[in-house]
């Protein structure tokens, strides 16, 4: 292994959705938001039309309503796109505010030019009883997981030759790790992407306090197919992570998490690590029991390890498969 120093109608939903986004403060360094929590939420339902929302966020200007094509015109195939997805339990508020601190933690000098372009995916993840947290868990992972046909739609419509990176924190590592296998053409609950030309988009992913079983990158499980849309991957290890301390007890036998265990543990089950341009970091001195956003972002050294993967740093020479 590579180491590294609303239920509600649909027309009051999109309401509000239009109107929770836009009403955001402005942003510190400008990015996109594509947000699915209008969109349908279960197979045979894909949205149309107006879903995704689309929105704009500006220095200075409040963030305001856009369009798919407007996000799709701006992107610069010579810069690097960065995408945060988040986790569970994130409303819009907390999903702007963390995406934030990641942009700007991980924000090459200003006068660099692979000075990354941003989008956050924002998907439905409110808690669903508010009283059992272990139903929430498994309805939200499911959830995260049909989320990621939708990330992976969205990477085909970006200008080819692009370099983008995913960067999944929690139960947005699950939507990631769906979007790839789908687009290693994997199934998932049933449906598949439909046959599409290749769109020269190279993607890179980033796991944060992964909450994914530590198997299901594995040959032959769960989201097996992922690596082979894969440009390299980047998992930040936590052993001491206190929330997926808790995960495998969701449900009986269930298995440890990947954002735990590390890499070591896909290995043993035949993952060529070497060959896939899987990295990982043990954070877990530096993060310690901590899971959020901001428990890595305080950590700019960690950032600086990062930023060669992240930002296609030509310096980082990576296996081509």
């Amino acid at each position: 292994m590579h180491r590294f120093r609303c239920p509600v109608s649909r027309l009051l939903l999109a309401v509000t959705c239009v109107v929770t986004w836009a009403g955001l403060a402005s942003a510190e360094v400008p990015y996109w938001i594509v947000s699915t929590r209008r969109c349908p939420q279960r197979p045979g339902a894909f949205g149309t039309g107006s879903c995704p929302l689309v929105f704009r966020a500006e220095p200075g200007r409040p963030t305001t309503p856009s369009t798919m094509p407007q996000l799709v015109g701006s992107l610069d195939p010579n810069r690097p796109v960065v995408v945060y997805v988040h986790g569970s339990y994130n409303d819009t508020s907390t999903t702007v505010r963390d995406a934030k601190r990641l942009f700007q933690w991980l924000s090459a000098d200003a006068t660099s030019p692979r000075q990354p372009q941003f989008v956050v995916f924002g998907w439905p993840s409110d808690a669903i009883t508010l009283v059992v947290p272990s139903i929430d868990v498994n309805v939200l992972g499911n959830r995260a997981e049909f989320n990621g046909y939708y990330l992976a739609r969205l990477l085909s419509t970006f200008p080819k030759g692009s370099s983008v990176t995913l960067v999944g924190h929690s139960h947005g590592a699950r939507v990631v790790a769906a979007a790839m296998h789908l687009r290693g053409n994997g199934v998932l609950q049933g449906f598949r992407l439909p046959p599409m030309p290749a769109d020269g988009v190279a993607v890179r992913t980033v796991f944060l306090a992964a909450a994914l079983d530590e198997h299901w990158l594995a040959p032959g499980e769960r989201y097996g197919q992922a690596w082979s849309a894969m440009d390299g991957f980047l998992h930040l290890r936590n052993g001491r992570d206190r929330v997926l301390g808790v995960y495998a007890l969701r449900r009986p036998f269930a298995r440890h998490p990947l954002g735990r265990v590390g890499l070591d543990s896909l290995a043993r089950r035949g993952v060529d690590l070497p060959r896939q341009n899987a990295f990982e970091i043990d954070v877990s001195n530096r993060v310690g029991e901590g899971h959020l956003v901001r428990d890595y972002t305080q950590h700019p050294d960690l950032a600086h390890e990062m930023r060669p993967f992240v930002l296609y740093d030509p310096s980082l020479v990576l296996h081509r498969r």
